[in-house]
């Protein structure tokens, strides 16, 4: 279809990277987009994409399927096809032979209906990725058998419906048919249903009018079409030489998929838009590492869309080329965890080639993120914290390269404080060495005086500030800075009811000096 076979083919029903999957809360952005589109494919997010031709390649498709709506008449084909599913199934369910042949006719009419409209959206767009679709259903309908087929079936259809053209509602707990229509007297069927009306109820016609079966509703339609064709031998002959149609359903479910993965996003993002909140497609740059303005936690976000008091707090990022990473430090609760998780899932779905959950993005292009975040325990009892710490950054420590993005979250803190920050700080330099991006997050807030100054020109620092409140909500704001060996110490004071600086009064009034 419109992806092309080698992007198809990466995805997987389970993520690539289970561990990245859930640290970046991917599972519950997944959750939602299935809400907004049943048939989305949930495992094209399941591996980041590697190749940003093919992220570049998305967002021309959503950027036409935006123009004037497109994607809505996408959604409503999409709906078409899951109709015309399930009275296909229906229809292979029915036990009456007469009754199945003209709902073949009706499925198959609606089938080349669907494809006519399929073939039109296509050439209304303007990118050649979505007409590529052409060159999937055109050929299909241009073969000669098919063509002939189709004709076919919308000349019996056409004559179907010039007899059946009074309007049927069925009425299954009265046991009834109505028929209504304004001009029945007209139409030359009307003697026919005259006379079984008759000789079902023993009254005549009368507008508005039913044909009432005492035995049993399931068979209402069958003796009123029973009836009519019996009467009418030419349309029961063109009924019975109706050819049989076999739906192509591996491209119409190919359409479907593919189409329902940008149209869940769009309604995602339209959503949150509602709310104020920004998205975007990002822009490749192999001079840039990683600049995002009004980023946000898109998990968070999700969580309480429905809020009426909703508000999201919006941060930034600068990674140039020659600023390798940024290190955040400060008060806990601060949003720090927050913040390196909206920057992980930016890069994730930009390198999708998705909508991305910021003002604006401009990052390179990279091929892989590790995630590593601490605090996790062994369920077997088998490593301590700090062994499966180390284990897990030996093994990914191979892959460790200028194309990855990597993210430490209080990491390497399972051990005592000293060998914690020695441990962290000879890490950052190694990355530092291998031109990686990395985003930490960490409260060792000494770790800038071990890595010195000319490891540290190569970092941006960052700062979570304890939240404000304004108009009752707390603000998670993130500022440049280094750390200043406040912020830390000052939530912990705050829990004990005091201040950093009352503290530090009974320090000197104690003479204890050098806190």
């Amino acid at each position: 279809m419109f992806e092309t076979e080698e992007q198809f083919s990466r995805f997987s029903d389970l993520p690539a990277n289970s561990e990245l999957f859930d640290q970046l809360n991917m599972d519950v952005v997944e959750e939602c987009l299935c809400v907004f589109s049943s048939s989305f494919p949930k495992q094209f997010i399941h591996i980041m994409n590697p190749d940003y031709k093919v992220a570049e390649y998305r967002f021309e498709v959503f950027r036409d399927l935006y123009k004037e709506s497109a994607w809505k008449y996408a959604e409503e084909l999409c709906n078409h096809i899951t109709s015309l599913h399930s009275k296909a199934e229906a229809l292979n369910n029915m036990p009456d032979s007469t009754q199945k042949k003209i709902a073949n006719v009706h499925v198959a009419a609606q089938y080349f209906t669907l494809l006519e409209q399929i073939c039109s959206f296509a050439s209304s767009c303007h990118f050649y990725g979505l007409h590529r679709i052409l060159d999937v259903f055109q050929p299909y309908l241009q073969n000669m058998k098919i063509a002939n087929e189709k004709s076919a079936v919308f000349k019996t259809e056409n004559f179907l419906n010039s007899f059946l053209r009074i309007s049927i509602k069925i009425d299954r707990i009265r046991k009834k048919i109505t028929f209504v229509e304004p001009e029945c007297e007209t139409f030359t069927v009307l003697q026919t249903l005259d006379n079984l009306c008759q000789r079902l109820t023993g009254v005549p016609v009368l507008q508005p009018f039913s044909i009432v079966d005492a035995n049993s509703p399931t068979i209402l339609e069958k003796i009123s079409i029973d009836y009519i064709l019996e009467k009418n031998e030419c349309l029961a002959n063109a009924i019975k030489e109706t050819p049989d149609v076999d739906i192509n359903w591996e491209q119409l479910i190919l359409f479907q998929t593919q189409i329902s993965f940008y149209v869940a996003f769009i309604k995602l993002a339209e959503q949150l838009e509602k709310k104020g909140l920004p998205f975007c497609f990002a822009g490749f740059d192999e001079t840039c590492r990683f600049c995002a303005h009004g980023i946000y936690d898109l998990s968070l976000s999700i969580h309480r869309m429905e809020d009426v008091d909703f508000c999201q707090t919006q941060n930034d990022i600068d990674l140039d080329n020659n600023t390798l990473g940024f290190i955040l430090t400060g008060a806990n609760q601060g949003g720090k965890t927050t913040f390196l998780r909206a920057a992980g899932v930016a890069v994730y779905l930009s390198m999708c080639g998705c909508p991305a959950p910021a003002k604006s993005i401009i990052l390179r292009p990279y091929r892989a993120i590790v995630a590593l975040f601490g605090g996790e325990e062994d369920r077997k009892n088998e490593s301590s914290r700090f062994e499966l710490e180390v284990k897990k950054y030996c093994f990914h420590r191979d892959n460790l390269v200028d194309s990855t993005f990597v993210l430490l979250n209080e990491f390497f803190t399972g051990t005592n404080r000293i060998e914690e920050v020695n441990i962290l700080g000879q890490c950052l330099i190694e990355l530092i060495n291998k031109h990686v991006t990395f985003g930490c997050v960490t409260h060792f807030q000494e770790v800038c005086e071990i890595l010195g100054d000319s490891v540290n020109s190569r970092i941006q620092y960052l700062r979570a500030e304890h939240p404000t409140v304004v108009n009752g909500k707390k603000r998670y704001i993130i500022e440049k800075g280094f750390p200043d060996g406040r912020a830390y110490s000052e939530n912990i004071v705050r829990n004990l009811g005091m201040t950093y600086d009352s503290l530090l009064r009974q320090f000197e009034e104690r003479g204890i000096c050098g806190v």
